[in-house]
């Protein structure tokens, strides 16, 4: 089984790397009370009273559940100097007193913000109830567009184009970006065509008013209410966007407006639909608005910018680098940029090196992950020069670290936010969200960004004299130093880090996850762990531990039904549990005897990702950038997902058989069989007393437990399959001997994959 180890681990090497978004910028219905710590105060035992109502037993299991998580899964176990058991003990008396979700909600915003770390949020339910009235609202609208076009005869059919200004996702807003800058928050960029710049509006001008609301009041009021909120301020200009100068389709907003001259000048603005589309970042998290513009600043400089990493990100780039081949420089402007999906920096970091790219490592309770991007085809070898500032967040300032640490780009602009750190998100029982950080990050030269951002190599920052001038001091200079060109390497040859081979080499097996079958079974696999040694006794298979197999082989339907399987398709939905968070995808699994067999999995998240055994040719592939090829030469049959039903059809794949008797699991009672496969590794086996199927397979370094057995044609197959102890399959379709196309097997090509 040593290559279904390799396979496993590199799943969930993919999920982990899926999800780091920065989340900081969601709205809150409510503020947070002010946290006030009497440090003198002595914490006692809570003694938690018996009879609870239901929404008190379903806020404190809330609260448990929040603990407990970051207790199990938060990479930092000294908890910032904190005692966390105490904190539970502080914090739980209040939540058994609080009378809404939303007080708990805040109290459970405070207790994690005592550890003062970015990327812990409680995002609340209202920002998804407001996507789904937005979600049905789009639909009704739909139905009654296409009921209109129905009366009316029309002879044109009504296109998903057609109702492009209905759907859910688009956004209405005036099109500009803020900043604080001296406690002002000042216009900072107007998008082409934009409401704001038909209306007269200017970079460099500040907002005094929306809707008549003081935003010098306002932010009293937040230095106040949120002083517990780790760099809030920094994030208030984005949400001043978001949730005031954004707004309803062809709804106005009422600005005043400091110009260059006083008195300040009022705005009425009817808010249009910005360009960009929604994105999903994860299962828990609200759709996010992606924002992508390719320009080219003069004949030899290009422009990109956008607002997000997620996996749209990667094509986009893919074009504009085609669009933008012949420029001798690019600069890309990432200031702003709320981060999001770090896998996609494996494409776009590929896009952008002649060698290989040290991304560099997360760093987690147990152990630690390098990623790395390998060269695309597609690639770009130019000068390149990163725009930052103090809200580039997250997998912005991974990426902009690793190019410049590289020494493949210059970055210039503003200290960055230095809120970097992997994280991962749950649903909570009250439909909160929490998200919580899964490790630390570290850069190839050992930097950790958390906390401290990355310092620019030309620190140039916004005022707003210039702005209103119409410069944009922070763009200006990255384009004097293309032309000047001194400060750029020389040659790329020794500045780009080429992996070890330590670190191209697979990375260490999990340890194997007992499937709880009883006190018997656990010893077996205790056994399981030890390095096969040969046997010391002649090989014995018990006649007890025969009939049961055999019982079980007849119950399927036979060995010569099963082994008349030449092909077969399996399609279902999967959960992947990543560090206390589970990620939901759809899979497909293909096998082709005697030497092919695939898993694709799919999301909206990370598009495809493919895990292909193809005769001696075996790789992994993911849409996002990831292209791995497995060296290893496989044989398919002991890695395909039926691979335990095979090593029992066959006659001499177990050494010596021994039955250990009837045992409790799960609340029904199991035969359990002890074996020694050909290779001398241990395997322990659980099979239904009542049905005769089997229901749990461990071998070293690899298991999996069978559920939900159903007929299809001649043969009993499992529906349910847990793997790994860390992914659940739920098949929905099983199709035997099927013609499969030769594709399947074959790396699927992306734009990356197409050169210049």
């Amino acid at each position: 089984m040593k290559n279904r180890k390799i396979f496993s681990f590199l799943i969930l090497f993919v999920w982990l790397f899926a999800a780091n978004e920065n989340i900081s910028a969601q709205r809150r219905k409510s503020p947070p009370k002010k946290n006030v710590v009497v440090k003198s105060a002595k914490i006692i035992s809570v003694i938690l009273p018996r009879n609870l109502l239901p929404e008190q037993q379903r806020r404190l299991d809330t609260f448990n559940f929040v603990w407990q998580t970051i207790k199990s899964n938060y990479f930092d176990q000294t908890f910032s100097g904190l005692d966390w058991d105490k904190i539970k003990k502080e914090f739980e008396p209040r939540v058994l007193k609080t009378a809404s979700d939303n007080q708990l909600h805040d109290i459970l915003q405070e207790m994690i913000n005592r550890l003062d770390r970015s990327h812990f949020a409680v995002i609340p339910p209202e920002v998804y109830q407001a996507i789904e009235r937005a979600k049905a609202k789009a639909k009704a609208k739909e139905k009654k567009q296409r009921a209109t076009d129905d009366k009316e005869n029309s002879e044109e059919e009504v296109t998903e184009e057609d109702l492009i200004s209905e759907d859910y996702s688009a956004r209405f807003g005036i099109g500009i970006d803020l900043r604080l800058i001296d406690n002002r928050f000042v216009i900072t960029r107007i998008e082409k065509n934009s409401a704001a710049e038909t209306a007269g509006l200017k970079a460099g001008y500040a907002i005094e008013k929306i809707n008549d609301v003081s935003l010098a009041e306002l932010l009293k009021q937040i230095e106040i209410y949120y002083a517990n909120i780790r760099n809030f301020k920094r994030h208030l200009p984005a949400q001043i966007v978001d949730s005031m100068l954004n707004g309803e389709e062809d709804s106005f907003v009422t600005l005043s407006v400091a110009g260059e001259t006083k008195p300040s000048k009022e705005f009425k603005i009817q808010r249009e639909k910005l360009k960009g589309e929604a994105v999903s970042l994860g299962k828990n998290y609200p759709e996010q608005f992606l924002k992508f513009e390719t320009a080219s600043l003069n004949d030899e400089v290009g422009f990109v910018k956008f607002n997000l990493f997620a996996l749209p990100v990667v094509e986009k780039f893919c074009s504009a680098l085609t669009q933008l081949k012949d420029k001798k420089a690019i600069i890309i402007d990432l200031r702003g940029n709320g981060g999001g999906i770090l896998g996609s920096l494996i494409g776009l970091g590929g896009m952008l090196t002649e060698k290989s790219i040290d991304l560099g490592t997360s760093i987690y309770k147990v152990g630690s992950e390098n990623m790395s991007a390998l060269s695309k085809a597609k690639n770009y070898k130019g000068k390149l020069v990163f725009l930052v500032d103090n809200q580039t967040v997250s997998a912005a300032e991974v990426f902009a670290a690793a190019l410049q640490e590289n020494r493949r780009a210059l970055i210039v602009g503003e200290k960055t936010a230095g809120e970097a750190l992997p994280a991962v998100s749950v649903q909570l029982p009250t439909g909160a969200v929490l998200l919580y950080p899964i490790a630390n990050f570290k850069t190839r030269n050992g930097n950790f960004l958390e906390g401290k951002g990355i310092e620019p190599n030309y620190v140039v920052a916004l005022d707003r004299k210039s702005l209103l001038a119409g410069e944009d001091k922070q763009l200006e200079t990255a384009l004097r130093i293309i032309k000047e060109n001194k400060d750029f390497p020389k040659s790329l040859e020794g500045a780009i880090t080429i992996l070890t081979e330590n670190r191209n080499s697979p990375p260490p097996a999990p340890k194997p996850i007992p499937v709880p079958i009883g006190k018997k079974l656990a010893e077996v696999t205790i056994r399981a762990e030890n390095p096969p040694l040969p046997p010391k006794t002649v090989d014995k298979k018990d006649e007890k531990a025969l009939r049961v197999i055999a019982d079980f082989v007849n119950k399927i339907g036979g060995a010569e039904a099963f082994t008349k399987i030449n092909s077969y398709i399996l399609k279902g939905k999967s959960a992947v549990d990543v560090r206390g968070s589970k990620a939901d995808l759809e899979i497909s699994i293909f096998r082709q005897k005697p030497g092919k067999y695939a898993e694709i999995m799919k999301s909206d998240v990370l598009g495809e990702v493919r895990q292909v055994y193809n005769g001696k040719k075996s790789f992994v592939q993911a849409d996002y950038g990831l292209d791995t090829d497995l060296t290893t030469e496989v044989d398919t049959a002991r890695i395909e997902i039926f691979s335990p039903i095979n090593n029992l059809i066959k006659n001499d794949a177990f050494k010596s058989l021994t039955y250990q008797g009837i045992f409790d699991r799960q609340g029904r009672k199991a035969h359990i069989i002890e074996a020694e496969t050909a290779e001398y590794t241990n395997v322990a086996m659980a099979f239904d007393v009542e049905t005769k199927l089997l229901v749990s397979y461990i071998q070293q370094f690899y298991g999996v437990s069978y559920g939900d057995y159903r007929q299809i044609e001649n043969l009993l197959l499992p529906f349910d399959i847990e793997r790994e102890g860390f992914m659940n399959i739920e098949l929905e379709e099983i199709k035997l001997n099927p013609a499969i196309e030769e594709s399947i097997f074959m790396k699927k090509e992306n734009c990356f994959d197409r050169g210049n």
